[in-house]
């Protein structure tokens, strides 16, 4: 299953209240369980609610820390609110914390200031 991320557009209808339901639902049956977080973030995105968003896919990205496509979104959610330099510290706080452990963080983070044409910071 992919990740909900952010859209560049917005969706062409709201969630409905049954998809709402049943995240809200997943959300309070596992509440520690990232896919029901991206999901509740991603309706939200959806709705046209990007600010309150933001912090769901944050949420989703700490609590499953080495999914790179969870960090990413979050920094792409960043990146599309304006936020630039949150999204880019959080990726940057990662390659920090994992990088010894896999070069992911790191090529997440650089595809981030690619995507920012900021490649030199590499």
């Amino acid at each position: 299953m992919r990740p909900a991320e952010p859209r560049s557009e917005p969706a062409p209808a709201t969630p409905s209240p049954e998809a709402l339901a049943l995240a809200h639902r997943a959300l309070r049956g596992a509440p520690y369980h990232a896919t029901a977080w991206n999901q509740w973030a991603g309706l939200t995105w959806q709705s046209g609610a990007r600010q309150e968003a933001l912090p769901l896919y944050r949420a989703t990205a700490c609590l499953a820390y080495t999914d790179e496509d969870r960090a990413a979104a979050y920094a792409r959610a960043c990146r599309f609110l304006g936020d630039f330099e949150t999204g880019l510290a959080f990726l940057r706080r990662r390659e920090q914390t994992l990088g010894d452990r896999s070069g992911a963080p790191a090529q997440t983070l650089f595809d981030e200031l690619d995507v920012q044409e900021r490649v030199p910071e590499a």
